[in-house]
């Protein structure tokens, strides 16, 4: 049998969940700003700022393990199996379309936190892969141009492409 202070547990919980999914969603768009904007100091800035919401990921995850195992013992479930929405179902009728509201806005910030997370990728991938080419371009002399393949073999790593006789 669930009570109202489970209920508010619950809420709680999915509240700071969805504060710190934003915020981290926050950070993100920024920083997909600074890459495109090719502007390293702010690119530091934003990986700075990205370690406290970390912390703040880690402490939920932490608070998580210990308020749902509460909640599927009050509740008689297991989230993984039966999902949220039931756990919400036990939960006390007056409570419960509050709880299923933060839970779509929970939702909703984890699928905007798994669309700006493989933005970011995406844009670090390309970064990566232009500097690889600037950088193989720059050194295509002697044994600097020379890179190992995937079987361990050597080849050529870039062409001489740029004139060096200025």
């Amino acid at each position: 049998m669930t009570t109202a202070a489970d209920a508010k547990l619950l809420a709680v919980f999915l509240q700071d969940a969805n504060r710190v999914q934003t915020s981290l969603v926050a950070m993100l768009d920024e920083l997909q700003k600074h890459i495109v904007g090719q502007e390293p100091g702010n690119i530091e800035s934003c990986l700075v700022e990205s370690a406290t919401i970390l912390d703040n990921m880690e402490a939920l995850e932490k608070n998580r393990a210990k308020i749902f195992a509460h909640l599927e013992r009050v509740c008689g479930i297991k989230l993984r199996v039966d999902g949220m929405e039931e756990m919400i179902l036990r939960m006390p009728e007056d409570e419960r379309q509050v709880l299923s509201d933060l839970r779509m806005a929970l939702t909703k910030s984890s699928k905007d936190l798994k669309r700006c997370s493989m933005r970011c990728g995406v844009l670090a991938r390309h970064a990566l892969t232009f500097n690889e080419g600037l950088v193989r371009a720059l050194f295509a002399v002697g044994e600097a141009a020379t890179v190992y393949t995937a079987d361990g073999s050597t080849s050529r790593g870039a062409e001489m492409i740029l004139d060096r006789s200025i």
